[in-house]
């Protein structure tokens, strides 16, 4: 069943929606950079050795 449903579409060629892939990309972006705000200012004050120590 799966063959003879893509017998045909040999023939066609993978196309990339450039609207669609900007506006995941800006979601994307939108949504990661305030995430990762909240870190990276816990962790900019700190040096390096004491944010790698362990006790």
């Amino acid at each position: 069943m799966l063959v003879k449903a893509s017998e045909g579409a040999g023939d066609t060629a993978f196309a990339v929606p450039p609207v669609q892939l900007t506006a995941v990309a800006l979601v994307g972006l939108a949504a990661g950079a305030p995430a990762a705000l909240r870190p990276a200012s816990r962790a900019a004050p700190l040096g390096v050795l004491l944010a790698i120590a362990t006790d």
